[in-house]
């Protein structure tokens, strides 16, 4: 861009240019592979799925959480760990954690999520409650 603005063909690269290229990259990512990177990212020990999935920001089951960390592991993002009984994931290569740390920091995800309404053992009751008086 700067090379057509200023029409010089071996204009070298801005370290501006150079920043936006990688948000748009890291951004292009959707929540939750970006979410399940930055927890890899943040822990020093490979993790299962589930313990993935389970971590705040992210709130999914095993199976769930695996839709996001196989497409991942194939493009070389991720490694996985075949000892025990269950695979653990995690990132060898510190270039890969560089990036994530240092572009995540400024990328803020203003996706609107819906709200998730947490019932309590008393609606629950209630919600019996009115079930059986249904077959009375």
């Amino acid at each position: 861009m700067d090379c057509y603005e200023a029409g010089i063909i071996d204009l070298p690269l801005s370290d501006e240019r150079i920043n936006l290229i990688e948000k748009c990259a890291y951004s292009s990512l959707n929540r939750e592979r970006r979410a399940v990177l930055e927890i890899l990212t943040k822990t020093k020990e490979p993790l299962t799925s589930s313990e993935i999935g389970a971590q705040e920001g992210l709130g999914m089951s095993k199976e769930g959480a695996e839709l996001y960390i196989v497409p991942l592991h194939a493009v070389g993002l991720i490694q996985k760990t075949t000892g025990g009984r269950a695979f653990k994931w995690h990132i060898e290569d510190d270039s890969v954690k560089g990036f994530i740390e240092r572009v995540s920091i400024d990328t803020h995800d203003n996706t609107p999520t819906a709200k998730l309404e947490i019932e309590t053992e008393t609606d629950w009751q209630a919600e019996a409650d009115n079930f059986n008086s249904n077959f009375k």
